[in-house]
């Protein structure tokens, strides 16, 4: 069945592959590729697969070179609009349709998409963005249209078929744990920060050790839920659960210094970069154990300059050490979707739960850390 190679033959669609769009790659190019992997993802999730492949393709339906043209409200608010006027005039939209190509921007614009498969292309056009600004393109054109009519994609000169539903199958149990965790602590989080708001002062004004003794228990419980998690012991599961709650609580002391807009922002961003990271680890061929090894050790080095800095107090150096912790965990949520896939393909398929939790836990903590940076990159001036 063929979804949009008659739009990619479209002389008005074929104009943007004379437009650069991210350094290396042009606009057709770049719609194209999120049109693919946004509609690999639908596909694999059982959503509607039309809908996300033609509203990728037409996502970046526009002329200008948004380096050089500028609008009052912004490039972010203003192309999605105007895509959606030059795609009316080549196809006819359905709601949804027109839905993710204005929404594709969500994050630098207010209003979240209104359907699922709007998220999908929103944090695929970020991940196709970074993967193009670093990569050339051109090398590896995607025949688009032979492969939504065959329905399989090429790796390494192996056709897999898209109902590979046991990967699929572990990664939505290591996302559920993921998020489920994440959950957990924000709800922990909210309870302290709006209803026991009254308790939060009265530790911090008359009982400070509570909180320290908190910190020092979830330094506990990490390696004891890693631990369980490897042995693949019933334990592991509550003490990754147990673990969450209490970061929640930790983490609300933190919050409590923010702004509502800030803590948002800094969560948005943190998701966008985290499913962009995730996506490149999942796709990329290249093996990035070795840049793993660099990460831990600037991991290290990071952990060393935050502990001389707590006695040195120094807000320029604190701004540098949240920027570069950003790049050392964004690397390390790619490198640990990489390291789901080979753990599969290690076992067999054959994985036990252990190993579901001890994944989730390291994406958890992943994700708590980039957030944190990023809180503290945003909240400078709070």
């Amino acid at each position: 069945m063929d979804l949009v190679g008659h739009i990619i033959q479209h002389p008005r669609f074929q104009k943007l592959d004379k437009i650069t769009q991210h350094h290396y790659s042009t606009r057709m190019e770049h719609s194209i590729d999120v049109a693919y992997t946004s509609y690999r993802i639908a596909k694999k999730l059982g959503w509607d697969e039309k809908a996300t492949a033609r509203g990728g393709l037409l996502h970046d339906f526009f002329y200008y070179d948004w380096r050089v043209t500028k609008f009052n409200k912004g490039h972010a608010w203003v192309h999605p609009r105007i895509a959606v006027r030059n795609a009316r005039k080549l196809v006819d939209l359905t709601k949804r349709e027109e839905d993710i190509i204005l929404k594709h921007m969500w994050g630098a614009t207010i209003a979240p998409p209104r359907y699922k498969e709007g998220y999908i292309v929103t944090m695929v056009d970020k991940y196709c963005a970074v993967k193009e600004a670093m990569t050339p393109l051109r090398k590896y054109r995607i025949d688009i249209i032979s492969l939504l009519q065959k329905g399989k994609y090429m790796d390494n000169n192996v056709i897999y078929a898209q109902n590979d539903g046991a990967l699929s199958r572990f990664f939505a149990k290591i996302y559920g744990l993921v998020g489920m965790g994440i959950g957990l602590s924000a709800f922990v989080s909210y309870l302290m920060l709006y209803v026991f708001s009254d308790n939060m002062v009265n530790i911090i004004t008359y009982h400070p050790m509570v909180y320290y003794v908190a910190i020092f228990l979830e330094l506990a419980l990490v390696f004891m839920a890693s631990n369980a998690a490897r042995r693949n012991t019933p334990a592991a599961l509550p003490l990754f659960l147990f673990y969450s709650a209490l970061n929640g609580f930790t983490l609300s002391f933190v919050l409590a210094a923010y702004t509502q807009a800030t803590v948002f922002q800094a969560f948005i961003s943190s998701a966008l970069v985290f499913f962009a990271m995730s996506m490149v680890g999942f796709f990329t061929k290249r093996d990035l154990s070795g840049m793993t090894k660099a990460l831990m050790a600037a991991l290290i080095g990071i952990i060393i300059a935050s502990f001389v800095n707590l006695f040195i107090g120094s807000g320029g150096m604190s701004y540098i050490i949240s920027i570069v912790s950003v790049l050392i965990f964004s690397g390390l949520i790619a490198y640990d979707n990489q390291m789901i896939k080979r753990v599969f393909a290690s076992t067999g398929g054959q994985v036990n739960d252990g190993w579901a939790i001890s994944m989730a836990l390291s994406l958890y903590l992943d994700f708590i850390n980039l957030f944190l940076n990023l809180l503290r990159i945003f909240g400078n001036d709070d």
